[in-house]
């Protein structure tokens, strides 16, 4: 035996040696842990752990676990040896081998906490929720003052929005040690969350004392944001502002809280004083300039702007300008539009602008032109460029013009409801209903859930007076999805009359009339409505409700030999 074991250390000896991998510091901490215990052969055990923990470090993680649990054979009860069995289980992916090791082991050994952490840490991975619960308060039922578990725990009542659990765990923390800062600031969050303004802040206060750092101050400084308390918003900046003048994060915080206090010489002069260190000195420009349009002060607005023309804020300058003289100027504003590049922000709206502004002018065709010209580079075009362009034909009645158009875009973006949809609407205005359910179905097959299409869908066909019961399905859900929808409210109610249901009918077309009052067709249904019940009086008054805000040349003929049908 003696010679074994010499033969063992030689072994070790050799390969710390040659080894030139392994931590000296973190190697001696290890050598530590395998202290002489009687009837254990600790140096072989030892010599199994170097040879884990090398494969370890190499990413080798089966190499690695076959080495420890060799390890464990020469000394079944190292703690060190016991602990790194389930994250290298871990590391390889063997999730459920490693709960059913912890499992075992917590069997064995169920007042040992950290093999419980360790479980519970790995349900809340692997969304066994309850589980996790539950082992964390079974450490709890061993060491009730356990910090880790109670802030862990708490954290994750927190993060479920169960605010009460998570607040007694938050406090039970605190009354055992006042002064702990993540208790502070996570009792902060949930106050923040429940609306219990002064205890959170309190609470964030509190933490501030404690561990005192930029991001903590910003976190408070979006909370009082978020409530609407720009006074202590400007206090904090200010204050901390003195010792980090050059947080632009901050500066500009300040600037915008003396904003909404009404402090428009003070955010000026803040503005103005960050000149001098911002790294974007144009930005400040912009927010000046953007002040000043808030204010209907046009004039200075238009001045600085005009500065800005050849900086990064270009575009965004060009479009603030386009918007300034689009009311009193629009060709200079088409001007400022032209050049706008794509990589703006809101490139989408400075296109619609001109868009706007070249109908306004009777420049259909240039306004063609130009989304034409768009949509011709990749890099420019957008979905909603089709929609926009086949509008402006249907202006100019080419209506197959603008069918092709949508098809294009359709062609190029055919996951896009949106342009599915809009088409769906142009072969419903030329009367063909067939193509239009069609279209309008698969829009549902991309968006099961889009509430107007399966409105658009249900509607035409009780119109149609067919597939009734499938029709009141597809409405019933788009009424789940939108309730108090008065177009969606008039569907069903039209869907009942077809179905002979007067009574739900007589419902859901009153509640459709009360939602969208100035809707003709509403009123008609109703109409049709008391007329099948005999309530002709009713009737007549709802069809002279729909005359009074119908624009439709037939539709108003159909409406008046509806009354004078039912006028004695």
């Amino acid at each position: 035996m003696k010679a074994k074991r010499f033969y063992l250390y030689i072994i070790i000896s050799s390969t710390l040696a040659l080894s030139g991998c392994y931590n000296n510091q973190a190697t001696e901490s290890a050598r530590d842990t395998f202290e002489s215990r009687e009837g254990i052969d600790t140096s072989c055990s030892y010599y199994y752990f170097l040879q884990g923990t090398h494969a370890e470090s190499e990413g080798s993680y089966s190499e690695a676990l076959q080495a420890y649990q060799k390890a464990l054979v020469c000394d079944a009860e190292s703690q060190i040896i016991l602990e790194k069995i389930p994250v290298l289980l871990i590391k390889s992916g063997r999730t459920n081998e490693a709960v059913e090791y912890l499992k075992q082991h917590i069997l064995n050994y169920p007042s040992e906490i950290p093999f419980r952490l360790m479980l519970a840490r790995l349900y809340l991975d692997l969304k066994q929720y309850r589980l996790a619960v539950q082992v964390y308060n079974e450490v709890l039922e061993i060491d009730p003052d356990r910090e880790e578990v109670l802030f862990q725990l708490g954290s994750f009542y927190l993060q479920q929005g169960k605010y009460d659990k998570a607040e007694k765990l938050f406090l039970r923390l605190l009354k055992n040690k006042s002064r702990l800062y993540f208790a502070h600031i996570s009792l902060g969050r949930l106050y923040a969350k429940t609306g219990n303004f002064e205890k959170a802040e309190d609470h964030y206060n509190d933490a501030l004392l404690l561990n005192w750092s930029p991001e903590l101050v910003h976190e408070i400084a979006n909370f009082y944001k978020s409530a609407a308390n720009f006074r202590k918003l400007s206090e904090l900046y200010e204050e901390y502002i003195k010792t980090s003048p050059y947080d632009e994060y901050a500066q500009y915080g300040l600037a915008e809280a003396y904003l909404e206090l009404g402090d428009e010489d003070k955010a000026l002069e803040q503005l103005n004083a960050m000149r001098d260190f911002v790294k974007a000195p144009y930005t400040i420009d912009l927010i000046i300039s953007k002040l000043y349009i808030s204010h209907k002060n046009n004039e200075p607005a238009i001045a600085l702007l005009s500065t800005l023309l050849d900086t990064p804020a270009a575009s965004e300058a060009k479009f603030l300008l386009a918007i300034l003289y689009s009311q009193d100027n629009p060709e200079k504003a088409l001007d400022y539009l032209k050049d706008i590049k794509n990589d703006f922000f809101d490139f989408e709206n400075a296109i619609y602008l001109q868009a706007k502004l070249f109908r306004a002018t009777d420049q259909i065709d240039a306004a063609i032109n130009a989304l034409t010209d768009r949509i011709a580079v990749a890099e420019d075009r957008k979905p909603s460029f089709y929609t926009l362009l086949s509008a402006l034909y249907q202006l100019k009645d080419e209506t197959d013009h603008a069918i092709r158009i949508m098809e294009d875009g359709i062609a190029l973006y055919p996951e896009n409801g949106e342009l599915l949809f809009e088409l769906a609407l142009i072969f419903e205005q030329q009367d063909d209903s067939d193509r239009a359910i069609s279209t309008m179905e698969k829009v549902l097959v991309l968006e099961p859930e889009n509430a107007e299409a399966l409105n658009f869908v249900g509607y035409t066909w009780a119109d149609q007076n067919r597939n009734l019961e499938k029709a009141l399905g597809y409405i019933v859900k788009a009424n789940n999805l939108k309730p108090n929808n008065g177009f969606i409210l008039d569907s069903l109610g039209w869907v009942y009359y077809r179905l002979g249901n007067l009574i739900l009918a007589e419902q859901y077309l009153i509640q459709a009339s009360q939602q969208e009052n100035a809707d003709p067709h509403i009123f008609d249904h109703l109409g049709d409505v008391y007329t099948d019940q005999g309530e002709l009086e009713k009737a007549v008054e709802s069809y002279k409700q729909a005359l009074k805000t119908s624009t439709d040349v037939d539709f108003i003929q159909t409406l008046r030999k509806k009354i004078e049908n039912l006028t004695p």
